[in-house]
């Protein structure tokens, strides 16, 4: 796994109760890890592997116990993990429980960190617009949870369940919407006057585009959130340190293209390469070379070739055997930083293969209709991912879905 290469520490999620440590070790098993799920916080801890941090979920069972209990089975928590272990909160998707109490023990007890609270849980009808939580789009009050018989919720502002000794700031989904580079502007900025941020998210793409902002900047966040951000985050944190770039080539300049390519920008670093109509192969290659030289270690996630302009009808040849050509190399001269590669447009595809002279494909999964994830076989370049898609195929989200695919693969 990509995290037992890049970490020398683990990760311990505390859950209020044992449901909600059961569903946060599947989200994590989903992403690639393998979690060890403690049903009880009393006893022994599992042993640890040499060189592999485990991610240890702890049902601490502090739902219905009072704030005293519930402060005091975090702290001991802290204090029987390792002193390297960074810690994630689970709280429930309705607001109960002791949501600030847990959290600002963590505080105190790792002063270094921020909480970064992503309460949205989209799936399952959650979402957090204005610092206010919804449940199906209605506020928590207004809803069969306002009445719950043991825990009643009174409001749905989330501030009021983190208001306490530690100065509080807010992300609304705005600022969210404006994307990847907006967002960890916006998490630098305040996580150096705050230490409980809370992020509005009304999207499982927002989620992952919180997730990948926070893990890319140098703050050390305990995510506080019921399970899908925690799951995320980690995983962004993880894999991002492999330095993977997902290498799209696109032949298709179709409107559906651009708009799927503008949806990518906004949820990661993505750096462009564009050749023209009628440059020498040479020369395409040559500038080429120099900008993969110049991106070693700047943390690109995508890099996009793709021709300038329209295409002139009567070229699409001439574009298809460039992009084969800037694929091929481009393979060999990343070597090992490639995580896997998108081809948009039918003719770039089986151009592309051709150029490698790639005569197998393993099928693992249609992405999405008609785009198809799979595995490249029987050249060099044996089991790397690829993604076939047409330049009409897909919705606004085409490309993100294939590069998240694609990022997946690289914690298994």
């Amino acid at each position: 796994m990509a995290d037992g290469r890049v970490k020398d520490h683990g990760y311990v999620v505390l859950c209020d109760d044992l449901t909600g440590s059961s569903v946060q070790s599947i989200q994590l098993k989903s992403r690639g890890f393998s979690p060890v799920q403690k049903i009880r916080h009393e006893g022994p801890d599992p042993s640890r592997k040499e060189g592999y941090p485990p991610i240890m979920v702890v049902n601490i069972n502090t739902r219905m116990s009072t704030p005293e209990v519930a402060r005091e089975r975090v702290r001991s928590a802290v204090l029987s993990a390792d002193p390297q272990d960074r810690f994630a909160k689970r709280i429930d998707t309705t607001l109960r429980g002791h949501l600030y109490d847990e959290t600002s023990i963590l505080l105190e007890m790792k002063p270094d960190t921020v909480a970064l609270v992503v309460p949205a849980y989209p799936a399952s009808g959650r979402t957090t617009i204005g610092g206010y939580q919804l449940l199906n789009g209605s506020l928590l009050e207004e809803t069969e949870v306002g009445r719950d018989p043991t825990w009643p919720i009174s409001t749905s502002y989330l501030p009021s369940f983190f208001n306490g000794n530690f100065p509080l700031s807010c992300i609304a989904i705005d600022h969210v919407n404006s994307g990847f580079h907006e967002i960890s502007r916006r998490l630098l900025d305040q996580s150096g006057y705050s230490r409980i941020i809370i992020v509005d998210a009304q999207s499982d793409e927002d989620i992952e585009t919180i997730a990948k902002a926070a893990a890319s900047i140098p703050v050390s966040f305990i995510p506080v959130d019921p399970g899908p951000f925690t799951a995320s985050y980690l995983f962004h944190l993880f894999s991002g340190k492999r330095r993977g770039v997902v290498l799209a080539l696109v032949g298709s300049v179709s409107d559906i293209t651009m708009e799927q390519l503008r949806y990518l920008e906004n949820r990661f670093n993505v750096t462009y390469f564009f050749f023209t109509i009628g440059e020498e192969p040479q020369d395409i290659l040559a500038r080429c070379r120099k900008m993969i030289d110049e991106l070693k270690g700047k943390g690109t996630d995508v890099l996009v070739a793709r021709p300038s302009g329209n295409v002139v009808r009567g070229r699409e040849k001439e574009v298809v055997k460039n992009l084969a050509k800037i694929g091929s190399h481009s393979l060999v001269w990343m070597d090992q930083e490639v995580s896997g590669i998108i081809l948009s447009g039918g003719d770039t595809a089986i151009g592309f293969f051709e150029h490698i002279g790639a005569w197998f494909l393993e099928p693992e999964i249609e992405i999405a209709p008609l785009m198809m994830g799979g595995l490249i076989k029987g050249t060099v370049f044996d089991g790397m991912r690829v993604v076939t898609k047409g330049g009409l195929i897909g919705g606004h989200d085409g490309l993100y879905r294939a590069v998240k695919w694609i990022r997946e693969g690289e914690s298994k």
